[in-house]
C-alpha cells in the first residue's frame, strides 16, 4: 500500500512477526527481496513508515540473520541508510538512521568500509556524468549561437529536473571526507549507549472513529434504565 502510510506501518508490524519465526534457510530465499522493500520504506518521506522500518535493526534475531548474509544484504541497505541520513527532514529519523549504521558497522566492519568506498565512487561517477551533461549542452548552445538564425529565433531552455535540497545532518555540519567512519562522538544526544528507542510506532488515530465514539457517548444521557 504505497499510498496508505498507516497500512504500510501495519504490514511492517506483521512482516516483523513473520521474520521472527522464519528459519534461517527460509530467510535466505527472500533476503534480497525483503531488504530491497525495506530500503524503500526507510527512504519513505513519511516519518512513521521510515521509523517503523528502522526498528527492524533493533531485532536481534534479524540482525543475526543479517550477519550470516551480510555480503548480500549490506550493499542493498547501506546506500539508502547513508543517503537518508543526509536528506530526511525528521530529526528522530536521523537518530534511528545513525543507530542502524552503527549496527551494520558492528556486524561486519570490513564490509562496511567496502560499501562506503563503493558509495563514494558511485557518487563521484554521478557528479561526473552531471558535469559532462552540462558541458555537452553548453557546447550545443555555443554552436547554435553561431547560426545566423539564432538572432531571430530564441533558443529553447531545457527543463531539467530540480534536485531536492539536502538537509543538514544532525550530527555533522558537512559531509565527512572519510565515509568509512561513522563518528560516534558526532552522534545526536539521543543516540547514546543503553538508550534504545521504542520498538513500536504510534499509529495515527482515525478521526471518523473518534467522532463516532463521541456521538455514541453524547447519546447516553437519553437512555433510561429498564425497570422490571
Amino acid at each position: 500500500p504505497k499510498v496508505n502510510s498507516p497500512k504500510e506501518v501495519l504490514i511492517l508490524n506483521e512482516v516483523e512477526e513473520i521474520v521472527e519465526v522464519m528459519e534461517p534457510h527460509e530467510f535466505a530465499g527472500v533476503r534480497s527481496l525483503f531488504f530491497t522493500q525495506l530500503a524503500k520504506c526507510v527512504a519513505s518521506p513519511h516519518f512513521q513508515v521510515a521509523e517503523r522500518a528502522l526498528y527492524f535493526f533493533n531485532n536481534e534475531y534479524l540482525m543475526s540473520l543479517v550477519g550470516e548474509h551480510a555480503d548480500t544484504i549490506m550493499p542493498i541497505i547501506f546506500p539508502v541508510l547513508y543517503k537518508a541520513s543526509k536528506t530526511h527532514w525528521n530529526k528522530a529519523i536521523h537518530t534511528l538512521l545513525y543507530n542502524a549504521l552503527k549496527v551494520l558497522r558492528t556486524i561486519n566492519s570490513a564490509l562496511f568500509d567496502e560499501c562506503t568506498d563503493k558509495y563514494k565512487a558511485d557518487l563521484q561517477k554521478t557528479k561526473k556524468k552531471e558535469r559532462e551533461r552540462a558541458d555537452r549542452w553548453n557546447a550545443i548552445e555555443s554552436k547554435a549561437r553561431l547560426n545566423p538564425l539564432s538572432k531571430t529565433i530564441p533558443l529553447p531552455q531545457p527543463k531539467l529536473p530540480t534536485p531536492m535540497p539536502e538537509t543538514t545532518r544532525v550530527w555533522a555540519e558537512k559531509e565527512p571526507t572519510d565515509l568509512s567512519r561513522v563518528d560516534i562522538g558526532d552522534a545526536p544526544a539521543e543516540a547514546t549507549e543503553g538508550s534504545m528507542p521504542r520498538r513500536k510506532s504510534m499509529l495515527p488515530q482515525n478521526e471518523s472513529t473518534q467522532q463516532a465514539l463521541k456521538d455514541y457517548k453524547a447519546q447516553e444521557h437519553h437512555l433510561t434504565p429498564f425497570n422490571k
